[in-house]
């Protein structure tokens, strides 16, 4: 997935994705907003508030953000710091969603 389709022509499909993809990763029913989300994109931030999700616009602090969080949405982690990644790793083996979108082909 890229976290660009929600700013295309394509966002109603993709929005509809993004919210089955989600209530799938945190264990919710389809259609829940009951989902606290970390995200580095701003874009995809204010996506989230739009349709009622707990988002929190991370600044690359994981260690403080994921605290609390379902699910971690995120893309290009591969220029994470060893710390975060430790982190992503922890937050994942105790239970979290991870839903990794980076950019098209185009950006490769």
């Amino acid at each position: 997935a890229d976290l660009q389709m929600i700013n295309s022509i394509y966002a109603d499909d993709s929005g509809e994705f993004y919210h089955r993809a989600l209530a799938w990763l945190a264990n919710q029913s389809e259609g829940s907003r009951d989902i606290k989300v970390v995200t580095y994109d701003s874009a995809f931030h204010t996506w989230l508030d739009s349709e009622g999700y707990d988002s929190v616009h991370s600044n690359r602090n994981l260690k403080e953000d994921l605290i609390g969080a379902d699910v971690f949405v995120g893309g290009f982690i591969r220029y994470d710091s060893d710390e975060n990644l430790e982190e992503l790793k922890n937050f994942i083996a105790f239970g979290g969603g991870l839903f990794l979108c980076d950019a098209g082909r185009s950006f490769l």
